[in-house]
């Protein structure tokens, strides 16, 4: 609050706009002291959290995901084929993460 009620009433820069001085200077002044309150307050009420978590990922999408990438895997080592038992494999996996994740 003290930060907040310095920005509202410099004596510096209320002497700058009275004496005539230049007012883009007092202006960008008041900018920072602006932006610098924000950021203050920023750090002190936003809580810190890691990017990009996932709050939905659990144990059975990394079981999902594993086994879809293993399947991939194969399914490209043995040139892709358009049917068989390996396609069939990479198939079902790779829809059943997708089901399960919602992607």
């Amino acid at each position: 609050m003290v930060k907040f009620v310095f920005f509202l009433y410099d004596a510096n820069l209320m002497d700058a706009c009275y004496y005539g001085d230049n007012i883009h200077e007092v202006i960008d002044e008041l900018y920072k002291n602006a932006v610098g309150i924000l950021d203050y307050c920023a750090n002190v009420c936003v809580p810190k959290t890691k990017k990009n978590i996932k709050f939905w990922w659990d144990q059975n999408l990394n079981l999902l995901k594993d086994n879809s990438t293993q399947s991939c895997k194969l399914w490209k080592d043995m040139g892709k084929p358009r049917s068989g038992p390996i396609f069939d494999k990479y198939y079902s996996d790779k829809m059943r993460y997708k089901m399960y994740s919602g992607i």
